[in-house]
């Protein structure tokens, strides 16, 4: 029987007549139940919503019985949340449970998927809804030109960020001989890959410092970053033609796409 949709109990009969005329026949029931379950988890299909860090996510959940028979082991589990998880137990056709359960203090974003199985007279069926979690990322991100003319040197308003270095722009750039703002305005002209990486390396921690957030990506290239700036610093320069200038451009081009608002929260205003 095709396309069958609702439970039904149907009978099927067959009749015969004997050689002397006689009609003898049997009947023998037989009963389709159709079952289902369906989980609808704060929409039905795929969704999105976004919290600041730090935030009490809730979830609401709506389990339902859509087919024409009752279950029983009605369980919901929920890998990524926890707190989600529940065992309903007998669950009636056509009925439905609703709850709210809440994530706490969630700081990354997530997806996860909120399942439900059910058992009639052994068969389980089940059903499952994704939802995503996006958690803002907080502050925005200059570019190293705004820094340079950002500090108490001027020539634009002082900003300040510069004052959570020790000595504010005079503090020393690790063992170059230069203070953060003299490298700011050292021109990297002509190719200097060091000062070039060295600007976007100073952007991105002052960035940081004035509560821009900042990508893991990121952060692992800003301190392989450092690394070379310490090694090439007596030179205030890298080899040409070597792999780490090779290296340096590439990690001055992902900072760049960080301070230029990119990759992470975006460009201040």
């Amino acid at each position: 029987v095709p396309m069958v949709t609702s439970s039904f109990e149907n009978v099927a009969c067959v009749e015969g007549t004997d050689p002397s005329g006689v009609v003898v026949g049997d009947c023998d029931p037989s009963t389709v139940e159709i079952i289902d379950i369906d989980i609808r988890k704060q929409a039905e299909g795929p969704d999105s919503r976004t919290f600041p860090p730090g935030s009490d996510v809730p979830f609401e959940i709506v389990v339902t019985n859509t087919g024409d028979e009752d279950l029983v082991n009605v369980v919901v589990t929920d890998v990524l949340a926890p707190q989600c998880d529940n065992d309903i137990g007998f669950l009636a056709a056509g009925d439905s449970v609703t709850y709210t359960c809440i994530v706490p203090d969630v700081t990354v974003g997530f997806e996860n998927e909120a399942c439900v199985e059910g058992t009639r007279n052994g068969v389980t069926v089940g059903d499952c809804d994704p939802s995503t979690v996006v958690i803002e990322a907080p502050g925005c991100t200059h570019t190293w030109g705004y820094w340079k003319t950002h500090s108490e040197y001027g020539p634009a308003p002082y900003d300040d960020t510069w004052a959570m270095l020790p000595d504010g722009a005079d503090t020393p750039f690790f063992g170059t001989g230069l203070s953060y703002y003299e490298i700011l305005q050292t021109s990297s002209a002509g190719g200097n890959k060091y000062i070039g990486l060295a600007h976007q390396y100073i952007a991105a921690e002052l960035n940081v410092l004035s509560g821009a957030s900042i990508p893991p990506e990121v952060v692992a290239g800003w301190l392989e970053a450092q690394a070379l700036l310490i090694q090439y610093e007596a030179q205030l320069d890298i080899p040409r033609r070597s792999a780490d200038r090779r290296r340096a451009v590439q990690l001055a081009n992902l900072l760049d796409r960080y301070n230029n608002g990119l990759i992470g929260p975006g460009h201040c205003p």
